[in-house]
């Protein structure tokens, strides 16, 4: 028999981005990962939020960035890896999505129920970086 393969399209608003990111950064990469808040992406992106009055913190800026096409960037938190390109724009983090999908479950759903925490954003991000889960 034939296999059939199907794609199905998922929609997150950007809330739901600033959350996963927020989540990741605040709390599930940080054993890993430190975010390079003074790359000129990251200034970029809190002068634009800045200039419409929002208040800034980790989730909006960083989803600033990615929705301006710009990426983030990240540094080895023990300072022993090559960090080089640990970087996260748009399209790697929408394949990381889709990854999250195929290994973990709904992520629509586990945003809805509350089960998306700390430890499902840190894969989220590492499916999104390095396309498995490398640490932890």
């Amino acid at each position: 028999m034939e296999e059939i393969k199907y794609t199905v399209e998922r929609i997150l608003s950007v809330d739901d981005v600033e959350d996963i990111l927020t989540t990741a950064i605040e709390g599930g990469i940080g054993y890993w990962a430190i975010l390079c808040n003074d790359a000129p992406e990251w200034e970029k992106a809190e002068k634009q939020l800045k200039a419409t009055g929002v208040e800034l913190f980790y989730g909006n800026v960083a989803t600033q960035v990615l929705l301006s096409g710009d990426a983030i960037k990240f540094e080895d938190a023990e300072g022993e890896e090559d960090d080089s390109d640990w970087t996260l724009n748009m399209e790697k983090f929408k394949k990381g999505c889709a990854l999250y999908e195929k290994e973990r479950g709904s992520l629509s759903a586990n945003l809805a129920n509350g089960s998306f925490d700390a430890v499902e954003a840190d894969c989220l991000i590492q499916y999104a970086v390095f396309g498995d889960v490398i640490f932890g």
